[in-house]
């Protein structure tokens, strides 16, 4: 979160791996126009065209050969780099070695957010976090569908969960060109819930409907008030061998150690800590329609059941391209819902029973009012004088009449709530209008520009130790030195 610490070792490993994505989205973009010069200089080398004359198809021969060598040459550029991003992430995953000097290693996997073992530098009750208009609003509409193999087997349920989450992680699904980091969230979770339907279900197949969005609005510091004595421990903490004295009790060690510090070559590497300063935000959302086997499916004649499987698989994929197509169209995102919602409801032809599963993360969407929610909720704020004494208590005493109001009350209420249960009893809990309403609610949130989203990105503020010590010595010495990092 904002604020949070960030250890220096995954800083600069976050660091290295954006600077090999740089590099490998380089290398695709400069292949991409390799490739679209070299179809137009083919067609100047092969054309029987008047204008183009001998020598100038000749010269397109040879340009031709050119540019399949610098294709060639791109190509291993861009194995090289992608060998080198996975080495690297590899090796971030892996936990130190004990003794090992981790702030020189791109190891990370022993750090997450919860092993600074310090709390955030940040003054709260001095600082303020305002959203601001910074980024960008981008959304991108998926629908795929992705089949069951060897249906009934053992384990086939993990393995179409795992087919479930590569799907989610492809990049066909992302706005910013990578798989994000809640991108990745969300297909684990969607894994999850798929092996949890086909541990009850044999799954024939699952219809994916995704909304992937970036937000415009930024998390940030309004004002910012960085407290001395936090800055200080957060420090110490980071670093056991170059821990900063106490300013007052040990006042000699620390006029030393911030001369020293001031004659230190700015030019070499040294030790840092980080904090989270600005969040970009994104959300995602996930509609599972998993369409499974029920007893109908498995007591058909085999020859029918593979005949409507086949049938199903081809409606399948004749809605998913005209869903696809309208998720490319500028302003169809309700096409596309609409022809998620015809895809739900083609199972029931097929002799398949359907489950719903929804993943959200970073935005919650708003479904349809629960109708014994709304029921109680009426019940709650009704006026009882609303109901009368009936014409046959007229005439009773006060008690006595207002003993067959309550009576009349109880009786209605009760009457209602039990019809309300009745009918619930009788529907899911998801179902494909709820689960459409959910993206509608999902895509207007998006268009809005709201204030929402999970962190997809982050800026930090570095402090060196100078830096920590400067703050320390306007507290405690009045040296006047002044905090050498802008927050």
């Amino acid at each position: 979160g904002l604020g949070s610490w960030i250890p220096q070792p995954v800083v600069e490993s976050m660091r290295k791996e954006a600077e090999r994505r740089v590099e490998i989205m380089t290398l695709e973009a400069v292949e991409a126009e390799a490739r679209s010069a070299e179809r137009e200089i083919r067609l100047i080398a092969d054309s029987d065209d008047a204008a183009n004359d001998k020598e100038t198809r000749a010269e397109a021969h040879v340009m031709l050969q050119e540019i399949r060598q610098s294709r060639r040459d791109m190509m291993k550029k861009k194995m090289t780099a992608v060998k080198g991003w996975l080495n690297h992430l590899v090796d971030s995953a892996k936990p130190a070695a004990d003794g090992e000097k981790t702030k020189d290693s791109s190891a990370t996997g022993k750090f997450t957010t919860f092993g600074s073992r310090h709390q955030s530098p940040v003054d709260w009750t001095k600082s303020s976090i305002k959203p601001e208009d910074r980024a960008f609003d981008s959304l991108n509409i998926g629908v795929h569908y992705v089949r069951a193999e060897n249906m009934g087997q053992e384990g086939a349920g993990e393995l179409h969960a795992s087919r479930v989450g590569r799907e989610l992680k492809s990049e066909d699904h992302s706005v910013t060109g990578r798989v994000t980091n809640v991108q990745r969230e969300a297909a684990r979770l969607a894994a999850d819930k798929t092996v949890k339907t086909a541990a009850h279900h044999d799954i024939a197949g699952t219809l994916l409907v995704t909304a992937f969005a970036t937000h415009r609005m930024v998390k940030q510091f309004g004002n910012v008030d960085i407290d001395a004595d936090k800055l200080w421990g957060g420090w110490n903490a980071h670093y056991d061998d170059d821990k900063i004295p106490d300013p007052l009790n040990q006042h000699e060690s620390f006029k030393k150690a911030i001369e020293v510090e001031k004659k230190r070559d700015v030019t070499k590497p040294r030790n840092q800590v980080c904090m989270v300063s600005e969040l970009f935000m994104g959300s995602v959302l996930v509609g599972m329609v998993h369409f499974v086997t029920n007893a109908t499916t498995v007591t058909k004649n085999q020859q029918d059941a593979t005949r409507l499987s086949q049938k199903f698989d081809d409606d399948i994929a004749d809605n998913v391209r005209q869903a696809q197509k309208a998720a490319t169209q500028v302003g169809s995102t309700s096409i596309a819902l609409e022809e998620a919602r015809k895809m739900a409801k083609l199972g029931s032809s097929a002799g398949l029973d359907v489950q719903f599963d929804l993943v959200s993360i970073g935005y919650i969407p708003k479904l349809a009012t629960d109708p014994m929610q709304q029921a109680i909720s009426q019940f709650a704020t009704f006026d009882p004088a609303q109901f009368k004494v009936p014409s046959m208590m007229a005439d009773a005493p006060g008690i006595a009449g207002l003993a067959a109001v309550q009576s009349n009350m109880a009786a209605v209420i009760d009457a209602t709530v039990t019809a309300i249960s009745k009918e619930q009893a009788s529907k899911d809990v998801l179902s494909d209008k709820s689960l459409m309403d959910a993206f509608t609610d999902f895509t207007d949130a998006a268009k809005r520009g709201d204030a929402i989203g999970a962190p997809i990105g982050m800026n930090i503020v570095d402090f060196n130790k100078l830096d920590v010590m400067s703050t320390l010595a306007n507290k405690y010495l009045n040296t006047g030195i002044k905090l050498g990092v802008d927050v």
